[in-house]
């Protein structure tokens, strides 16, 4: 955004930014990256392209992104200042996976012991890193296929449960199911049953 007299003045991208930045921050994510296979043309490279991305391997899916991200078109930009258009991409990191990954962000909901509320509990939504999500749903894919790696599965879940009170600082009365990451949640389920 550049100021330019007493106006503000901004691009495309910048505006597109700042509406999708307000449409998903209710939801409570971050704005995602853009896919750069929507900017891939169309035609056999793509759909073969496709079929390398929708595979289960993680590998295969990273592999089919970075060749997308090499062959992505670019989109042409309008600035609002009159000035020459120009051509920028639309996906300009390095990982589109991590990227999109990373874009969401989860927590996990707990209620913390609060005399001052009616209830007796205030609600606290702690954020949760990715290394600590990795960790436990790591340990609970291989806990799945092999139910003897059941110290790891623990050590994994103990570690979760110290950093979220460790973020918390006061005693937890009730653990919530908003807003947190699908497979983390399956995790922590398990767990508790299981180990």
């Amino acid at each position: 955004m550049k100021a330019v007299g007493s106006k503000m003045k901004i691009t495309r991208r910048q505006l597109r930014k700042l509406i999708s930045e307000t449409i998903y921050g209710r939801k409570g994510y971050k704005v995602p990256p853009t896919d750069p296979m929507t900017r891939v043309p169309s035609g056999p490279m793509k759909d073969n392209l496709q079929g390398i991305i929708d595979s289960d391997d993680e590998t295969n899916q990273r592999q089919g992104y970075d060749f997308a991200i090499q062959i992505q078109e670019p989109d042409i930009v309008f600035p609002i200042d009159q000035s020459e258009p120009y051509e920028e991409l639309a996906y300009q990191g390095d990982d589109y996976l991590d990227d999109l990954r990373r874009s969401k962000e989860y927590y996990h909901q707990v209620g913390i012991y609060s005399p001052e509320s009616p209830t007796g509990t205030t609600t606290v939504n702690v954020p949760l890193p990715y290394e600590i999500i990795d960790l436990v749903v790591s340990a609970w894919n291989v806990w799945r296929k092999d139910k003897s790696k059941d110290i790891q599965f623990g050590q994994a879940l103990n570690k979760y449960y110290d950093y979220v009170n460790s973020q918390v600082n006061a005693p937890i009365g009730w653990w919530g199911e908003d807003g947190i990451h699908p497979e983390l949640d399956q995790a922590l389920h398990d767990g508790s049953f299981s180990v």
